[in-house]
């Protein structure tokens, strides 16, 4: 999951690069299409970060788990 959800972050970056780099050039503004990207995006970050986290634990990662998310409990 977190491969695919990389790749889709990644796209949706260069797609807002794309529009703010129209914005820059000749003013016309995509700002519906750029926040429906960012709020995607911030939710691809949740859902990356999810994955690494549970991937940390699996392999045994306790201190690096507990690093990346240090509000969270787990079982050693």
């Amino acid at each position: 999951m977190s491969i695919k959800s990389a790749n889709q972050l990644k796209e949706n970056i260069e797609n807002f690069i794309h529009y703010y780099e129209t914005f820059l050039d000749d003013g016309k503004c995509r700002a519906v299409k750029s926040r429906k990207l960012l709020a995607e995006s911030r939710e691809l970050i949740f859902e990356i970060e999810e994955d690494v986290w549970d991937r940390l634990l699996k392999l045994g990662y306790h201190e690096e788990a507990s690093e990346l998310r240090p509000d969270r409990n787990f079982a050693v």
